[in-house]
Formats: C-alpha cells, sequence, structure tokens
C-alpha cells in the first residue's frame, strides 16, 4: 500500500474545543475547534470531511447521527480546523450556542 493510500483510510476520533463561533453574512456561521490531529490530517487529504458529533451528553442521545463538514481553513501549526454550517436544524442550532 502507498502511503498516501494510508493517509487515506486513516480515521480519528478526536475530542475537541471550541474556540469560537462567529456569523459570516446573513445564513453561516464558522465554528473554530482546536482539533490538533484532524488539522494535521486535513493538509494531507485535500476534500476530506469531519464527522461531528453534536449531542449532548446530560441530554440523552438526539441527534443521534454525527454531522458530515468540509474544511473551510485549518492551521496544523495552530492546531485549529474551521467549519462552516448554516443552522438548519436541532444539531446545528446547538452547534451555534455553544460557547
Amino acid at each position: 500500500m502507498a502511503p498516501s493510500e494510508a493517509v487515506s483510510r486513516r480515521m480519528i476520533d478526536e475530542t475537541a474545543v471550541v474556540l469560537g463561533d462567529r456569523r459570516c453574512g446573513q445564513f453561516y456561521r464558522i465554528l473554530r475547534l482546536k482539533a490538533p490531529d484532524l488539522a494535521r490530517l486535513a493538509h494531507d487529504l485535500p476534500g476530506a470531511f469531519v464527522m461531528l458529533d453534536v449531542a449532548d451528553p446530560a441530554g440523552g442521545l438526539f441527534p443521534l447521527l454525527r454531522r458530515p463538514f468540509t474544511f473551510l481553513d485549518v492551521s496544523d501549526a495552530e492546531g485549529w480546523i474551521d467549519l462552516l454550517y448554516q443552522v438548519v436544524g436541532q444539531g446545528t442550532a446547538r452547534m451555534a450556542a455553544w460557547p
């Protein structure tokens, strides 16, 4: 297996820290997460995406499924990733309310 194939098959399960969330125009928001392992991997995989778990640990399993997001911006040097999203349901509404 070529090195690039090994990287493309790698999956990371990382607990990220919310660094910020800001508006981007009228309808969109940008979520910045501290996720050093994902930031390093994102540079090696153009077109990659992250499956984000937005369930509230204290509030049960809803929403049950993770949400897919593409990387808007990445700093592997500083270890953060930016995700662009629009609030369209309960899962993304929960994201917009994160500190």
